[in-house]
């Protein structure tokens, strides 16, 4: 979902990724959250189609004439897949909602419109394939449209090992839209390693009236879950051994169990270690 917000609606462009050789049926809904339906927007529940390889369809949502807008005042648009073949692959995407809000113009230094990424610290698993890092615009309201260069660099976590690198990535802000995400593939060599880090970096805004805000560097940590994982296997086989040695009325099943558990506990420091 891509967002838009004009004068007196707002339009959202749901965008298909990868191969659509099939038809499917779409339906999307508003939600309210801070902003109110018949107080801000007036709310919509419809169902589209979109045809074989069609990768794009805009959405209008009108918005209350005179409403009494806050900053940062906020609903939602959720999709859902509501038919498809039963052979098609097509899956909801991270972004299945989009979240309307209404500008903050006092939320930057003067009210300039700035970009920045949302968090300063990103948590990436080893095997989750991708991680996404969140980049938002701030300050008064901008209409044009612009391109925010970004890349990549290494802190321990190395290129084409850890993650693969991006050296001139390109992020465009359309019209109104105020967040936008960036994705980087993370690669996992099935090893146990220690925590690593690596950074992403935005470098440049094609927009002298846009700058970069203060948040201009994220870093991400890919965090190994092969130790969680045999940590969990090694309790499943050593509790069924101690279940075994369990002695019914001799004593209490704290106190039988209790052994097993400082074990583990020491078992757990060293691994770590």
């Amino acid at each position: 979902l891509r967002l838009h917000i004009f004068t007196s609606s707002y339009l959202i462009q749901i965008v298909r990724h990868g191969p659509c050789p099939n038809e499917i049926t779409l339906n999307y809904c508003t939600q309210s959250g801070v902003a109110k339906k018949h107080l801000h927007f007036l709310p919509k529940s419809a169902t589209i189609q979109m045809a074989a390889n069609e990768r794009k369809r805009e959405i209008h949502i009108d918005l209350v004439d005179g409403a009494d807008w806050r900053p940062n005042h906020v609903f939602y648009v959720n999709l859902k897949i509501q038919e498809q073949p039963e052979d098609d692959k097509t899956m909801l995407g991270t972004c299945d909602v989009a979240r309307v809000r209404y500008p903050d113009d006092t939320s930057s230094l003067m009210g300039e419109p700035a970009i920045e990424f949302v968090k300063a610290n990103y948590v990436a698993k080893e095997n989750c394939g991708w991680t996404r890092v969140f980049v938002t615009r701030r300050g008064k309201k901008h209409r044009g449209d612009h391109v925010v260069h970004y890349e990549t660099s290494d802190i321990t976590a190395q290129a084409n090992h850890d993650y693969v690198p991006v050296k001139d990535g390109r992020l465009v802000f359309l019209g109104q839209e105020y967040e936008k995400y960036i994705d980087i593939e993370i690669l996992d060599d099935k090893h146990d390693e220690k925590d690593e880090t690596f950074g992403v970096e935005l470098t440049s805004v094609v927009d002298d009236e846009v700058t970069l805000g203060g948040k201009r560097r994220t870093i991400i940590t890919i965090v190994s879950d092969d130790n969680a994982l045999m940590n969990v296997v090694n309790v499943h086989k050593l509790m069924g051994h101690y279940m075994q040695k369990l002695s019914p009325y001799r004593t209490s099943w704290m106190d039988q169990t209790q052994p097993y558990f400082q074990q583990r506990s020491r078992d757990c420091v060293i691994e770590n270690n």
